[in-house]
């Protein structure tokens, strides 16, 4: 053992990510004859259905997102958690590397989760993922900083360009920041920027797709393109990005979208560590496991949550796993790993699909249950409830002040901006002129210091040497 874990005689379990399903798996297993070790690169548990809330302005960072140490503080000791990052898993040695050193595992458990791949070889200051606690709160200063700009330029289409805001992605997450993207500027709009901007302010949502969220029916569909429509979300089905070069996002056919607020959730793909081989990781980029959660090709290797995609003759597609579809599967793996001790048989997980639900904001949504499809206050009580069930142990009444809060609180929409993300736009020769003479200082030098020097003008100014 490393990473400063102490060692004891058991059975090691190591479980890669701190989600709703291997937050879970941790509890799950504590007090068993197994030594848990919990790994992520964060050191907290964000509360996703709680996420475009942050955006708009009802809640704060701090409670959309909970500390995992104070989540295991009950267990003691039986659950290890470390901060770092993996970044390769060596099957036949059972070891993973990690950005601290090196761990050894006897049972591997693979629960990062998905993120949106963006636009490959394209890194633009105007392109932000979306998923992630971080990206939530840079989108919220975006649009702040969008609207602050849009009042200092006289060019009619670069301040159009400010006011523009683009979703990429008619996926669950991306109508559902869509719908909270038009709540916020239109209410920021009327409320802090009266008389100033008028019908300039846009939201788009593109979806390469023929129909939002591919796992509604058509009639879903339809319903919840009306509901953005009356929103105000202006939608463009069947368009494809291929890439984005400045604050112009271009599509398939040539044309092209100019916005300085480009949020990207489409073509979600699995946060998999490098080391997997053969058929193990799917088009989708998935895990491949069968029925007890084993990795294709992989013994003592698990994947659970959105990372994992379940292959069977009726699920051969991919498919989307609801973090409290990632609940259960922790539950069926915990009872595999307590069987393996007493050398019984594995527990096969059994898929159970579970309607989804699409928060539109203001204690609205629209969800299908049993081929018909529910929009308004009574679906969002099904979001509300899927929010509850997913909430850590102990936190629940919290977790239900914070959804209430989400959906009837008053926006603050004056928050503190950060004075480097303001000035992100400035003119470039004002920061050129610096690093230029210290660039031009670092060719004087060997060919050993040079990347060091040129790292510290890339820290120096990260968004004027790309």
């Amino acid at each position: 053992m490393t990473l400063n874990i102490p060692h004891k005689d058991r059975p090691c379990v190591v479980i890669v990510g701190g989600g709703c399903a291997g937050l879970r798996l941790a509890i799950a297993l504590a007090g068993t004859e197994y030594q848990v070790v919990l790994i992520d690169r964060n050191n907290h548990h964000q509360l996703s259905p709680l996420l475009p809330a942050v955006v708009s302005g009802r809640l704060d960072v701090d409670e959309a997102s909970l500390s995992i140490r104070e989540l295991l503080r009950p267990f003691g000791s039986d659950i290890q958690f470390r901060m770092a990052e993996v970044q390769r898993v060596r099957p036949a040695e059972k070891r993973i590397e990690t950005s601290a050193g090196i761990l050894g595992y006897d049972f591997l458990v693979i629960a990062t989760g998905t993120k949106p791949r963006c636009i490959p070889m394209q890194k633009s200051a105007n392109l932000i993922p979306a998923g992630r606690l971080n990206d939530t709160l840079a989108i919220r200063y975006r649009i702040v900083r969008n609207f602050e700009q849009a009042l200092l330029t006289r060019n009619r289409a670069e301040r159009q360009s400010y006011l523009s805001f683009v979703v990429v992605g008619g996926d669950e997450t991306g109508a559902a920041l869509a719908a909270t993207l038009a709540r916020t500027v239109h209410r920021l709009t009327k409320e802090e920027y009266p008389d100033s901007f008028g019908e300039d302010v846009c939201v788009y949502l593109i979806e390469s797709g023929p129909r939002l969220v591919r796992q509604f029916s058509e009639t879903g569909s339809e319903r919840l393109y009306r509901e953005l429509a009356n929103l105000g979300v202006k939608i463009m089905c069947r368009t494809t990005a291929v890439a984005c070069k400045g604050c112009r996002l271009i599509f398939q056919d040539g044309s092209y979208l100019s916005s300085r607020c480009i949020i990207w959730s489409a073509d979600r793909r699995g946060e998999i560590p490098e080391g997997f081989e053969g058929n193990a990781i799917t088009e989708s980029g998935r895990l491949t496991v069968d029925p007890f959660l084993r990795v294709a090709g992989y013994d003592r290797i698990f994947a659970i949550g959105e990372v994992a995609q379940i292959r069977t003759p009726e699920t051969d597609a991919p498919r989307r796993t609801a973090p409290h579809e990632g609940i259960g599967q922790a539950r069926t793996l915990a009872a595999t790993l307590r069987a393996r001790l007493k050398h019984d048989a594995p527990v096969s997980y059994r898929i159970r699909t579970q309607p989804i639900v699409v928060p539109l904001g203001d204690a609205e949504a629209i969800t299908e249950q049993k081929s018909h499809t529910v929009c308004g206050f009574a679906a969002w009580r099904s979001w509300l409830a899927d929010t509850l069930r997913i909430a850590p142990p102990g936190k629940r009444l919290r977790t239900l002040r914070l959804a209430l809060k989400s959906a009837l609180g008053s926006p603050k929409y004056t928050r503190p901006i950060p004075h480097e993300e303001f000035c992100s736009d400035r003119p470039k020769h004002a920061a050129n002129a610096v690093s230029g003479a210290r660039i031009k200082k670092s060719r004087r030098k060997t060919a050993e210091t040079q990347p060091i020097l040129c790292t510290f003008v890339h820290r120096t100014y990260p968004k004027h040497v790309q």
